[in-house]
C-alpha cells in the first residue's frame, strides 16, 4: 500500500508539472505575476509565473507526502525484507498446492491433454516441500488414497521467493493456461471444465501480483524509483529552446518551492521545506547514473551550495525572530490570539506565541545533499549564538548612547535576550551558555576582569549626570531631572547604534514600538525599579 501511494502520488506530481509545461501561462496572468517590463522565456511562462500559490502549496505537500512516506519505508527495510520473501514464498507456494492442487489431480487423474502437462511442470517448476515428504509425482495423483485437501499445506515456510528464472517461466506456463490468444494452446484451457471460472480468476489474479514480486525483491532501488523526482530540475529541453547555457537560480522549480514555503513564515509548510531540497539529490543522481553527464551533476552542486546557504541564511533569521518575538511577548505578558488582532505586525506576534513549526527542522541531525550529512541544527545553533551576541550588543550600545534611566530598556531587552536563549536551547542543545554570550558582549572575559560595559557605563552616568542633574523628590522617593534646567553639562555619549533588524530588540517593529513607548514613560527620573 505504501508502494502504491508513493506510485500514485509521483505519478500526480509528473503530470500536474507536464501539463504546466505544455499549457503555459496567458498574457493577463503573465502580467500581474510577473515583474513590470519583464521578459519572460519560455520556461519562466511554463513554471515560474505559471504556478499560483496554492498550487505551489499542493506541490509542497506532494513532495513532503513523497519523501516522508520513502523515509518511513526505508527505516523499515531491515526486517520486512525476510518478512516479503517468506510472503512471496507463502502465495506462491499457495497457489501451486491450494489453488492449482484440485485441477491437477483431476487432469492426471483423467489424462486431461495438454493440461496434464502443464500443471505438472507447473508443479514440478516452483512447488516446494516439507523436509522428508516425497513430491508426488502422477502415480501419487492417481491413488484412490490421495485426499487433496489433506496436503494443501505441504510446504514449509521459507524465507526463499522464485528465482528471476523460475519467476519468469511460472508466470509464462499460468498465463499460457488462461490466455485465449495464447499461441502455446489454441484451445483455451480457461474453457475447459477442469479449470473453473472460479480458478481461471485466481490464476490472473496470481499473474498479476506476481508481476511486482521483482520489486518488492528489491525495495530499496523501488523505493528510489518511487520517490525520484528529478524531474522537478531537468530543463534542458529549453536550455536547449532558449539557446541559452544555464537559467539562474530563480527559475529552478525546487528553489521556487523552497522559497514559497519560506515566505509562509512559521506555517504548516515549514517541515517539508527539505523535501524540496531532496529533488537535487534525484536530479543529481540521475545525472551520473542515468545520463552520465558530469557537467549536469556540476550545474546541480553550484545550485545546491547557493541555494542552501540562501536557506540557511533565512531560515535562521526567521527562527530566531520567531523565538525572539515569542520571548519579548512573554516578558511582557502578552497574549494575543490570530482573531484578535489587525495590523501585520500583531499577527505576526500572535503567530510567534502558536505552534512552533520549526521545531521538526531545528532537530535535524543529518542532511543528506548529494551524499553529504549536513548538521543542520549545529549550523542553525552557531547562527543563532552569533546573532543573540549581536543582539546582547545593541542592547549594550544602546545604553552606553543614552542617560542612566535607559536601563530599564537594557533589562527588557538582556531579559527578552535570556528568554530566547533558553527557548532555543530546548530544540538547540549545541547553543553556547547565555552566561559566556553576555559576558563575551559585555567584555567580561579576562580574567582580572573588575568591571564591565555596562557597570563602567552605569557608574559614569550616575557621577557625572544623576548626581549633579537630578533632584531628588522626598515625597516619592525618586530622582527627577528638572525639566529646563542643566546644572552641569551632561556627560559625552556614543552616538545611538543603527538598529539594522528588528530581531535585534523584540523581533517585531510593532513591539519594538510599544516598549519604547512603555521606555519613554520612565525618561526623565530614576526610582527604585531603576535600581532593581
Amino acid at each position: 500500500r505504501g508502494c502504491r501511494l508513493m506510485s500514485l502520488t509521483n505519478a500526480q506530481l509528473s503530470e500536474f508539472v507536464a501539463w504546466k509545461c505544455a499549457n503555459t501561462v496567458g498574457e493577463e496572468l503573465l502580467a500581474r505575476r510577473a515583474p513590470p517590463g519583464y521578459e519572460a522565456n519560455d520556461y519562466e511562462r511554463a513554471l515560474r509565473f505559471n504556478l499560483s500559490e496554492a498550487e505551489k502549496s499542493a506541490m509542497v505537500e506532494m513532495l513532503g507526502l513523497l519523501k516522508g512516506l520513502h523515509a518511513a519505508l526505508h527505516q523499515a527495510e531491515g526486517d520486512p525484507e525476510i518478512m516479503i520473501r517468506r510472503a512471496l514464498h507463502e502465495q506462491t507456494q499457495h497457489f501451486i498446492h491450494s489453488v492449482m492442487g484440485g485441477p491437477t489431480r483431476k487432469a492426471v487423474k483423467y489424462e486431461k491433454q495438454p493440461l496434464k502437462a502443464c500443471l505438472m511442470q507447473l508443479r514440478h517448476m516452483a512447488a516446494d516441500w516439507s523436509d522428508g515428504v516425497a513430491i508426488m509425482d502422477e502415480e501419487s495423483l492417481r491413488s484412490k488414497d490421495f485426499k487433496h485437501k489433506s496436503h494443501e499445506l505441504d510446504y514449509p515456510p521459507r524465507s526463499v521467493p522464485p528465482s528471476d528464472t523460475q519467476l519468469w517461466l511460472l508466470r509464462s506456463l499460468v498465463r499460457s493456461l488462461y490466455d485465449e490468444q495464447s499461441p502455446a494452446i489454441k484451445s483455451s484451457l480457461g474453457r475447459d471444465p477442469d479449470l473453473p471460472k472460479q480458478t481461471v480468476g485466481e490464476m490472473r489474479a496470481f499473474y498479476s501480483s506476481t508481476a511486482l514480486f521483482p520489486y518488492l525483491l528489491q525495495l530499496p532501488s523501488t523505493l528510489q524509483q518511487l520517490s525520484n523526482v528529478s524531474y522537478l530540475w531537468l530543463r534542458e529541453f529549453y536550455l536547449e529552446l532558449s539557446k541559452r547555457s544555464q537559467f539562474p537560480v530563480s527559475m529552478s522549480l525546487p528553489w521556487i518551492l523552497t522559497e514559497h514555503v519560506l515566505k509562509q513564515r512559521n506555517g504548516p509548510l515549514m517541515p517539508m521545506l527539505l523535501a524540496n531540497m531532496d529533488a537535487y539529490n534525484d536530479a543529481a543522481t540521475d545525472a551520473l547514473r542515468k545520463h552520465r553527464q558530469q557537467y549536469l551533476f556540476a550545474e546541480i552542486e553550484a545550485e545546491v551550495n547557493l541555494c542552501f546557504d540562501q536557506v540557511l541564511f533565512l531560515l535562521a533569521e526567521q527562527v530566531y525572530t520567531h523565538y525572539k518575538t515569542r520571548a519579548a511577548l512573554m516578558t511582557s505578558g502578552d497574549t494575543r490570539t490570530p482573531g484578535s488582532v489587525d495590523g501585520e505586525g500583531d499577527k505576526q506576534a500572535a503567530r510567534a506565541l502558536g505552534k512552533s513549526w520549526y521545531e521538526t527542522l531545528l532537530s535535524q541531525r543529518c542532511v543528506t545533499l548529494l551524499g553529504r550529512c549536513v548538521d543542520l541544527a549545529q549550523l542553525l545553533g552557531q547562527r543563532m549564538n552569533t546573532m543573540l551576541r549581536q543582539s546582547i550588543e545593541t542592547a549594550v550600545a544602546r545604553f552606553e548612547s543614552r542617560d542612566v534611566t535607559a536601563v530599564l530598556e537594557l533589562r527588557a531587552l538582556l531579559r527578552t535576550a535570556q528568554l530566547t536563549h533558553t527557548l532555543l536551547d530546548k530544540t538547540l542543545p549545541d547553543i553556547d551558555p547565555f552566561e559566556q554570550i553576555f559576558m563575551e558582549a559585555n567584555d567580561q572575559m579576562t580574567f582580572l576582569s573588575f568591571s564591565s560595559r555596562i557597570a563602567s557605563h552605569a557608574l559614569k552616568e550616575v557621577l557625572e549626570d544623576l548626581l549633579p542633574n537630578f533632584a531628588f523628590r522626598l515625597g516619592d522617593h525618586l530622582f527627577q531631572r528638572p525639566p529646563k534646567t542643566e546644572f552641569t553639562e551632561p556627560p559625552e555619549r556614543n552616538a545611538a547604534p543603527k538598529v539594522t533588524q528588528q530581531s535585534h530588540l523584540f523581533g517585531t517593529k510593532q513591539l519594538n514600538a510599544e516598549f519604547a513607548m512603555h521606555s519613554a514613560m520612565m525618561q526623565g527620573q530614576f526610582n527604585t525599579a531603576h535600581a532593581e
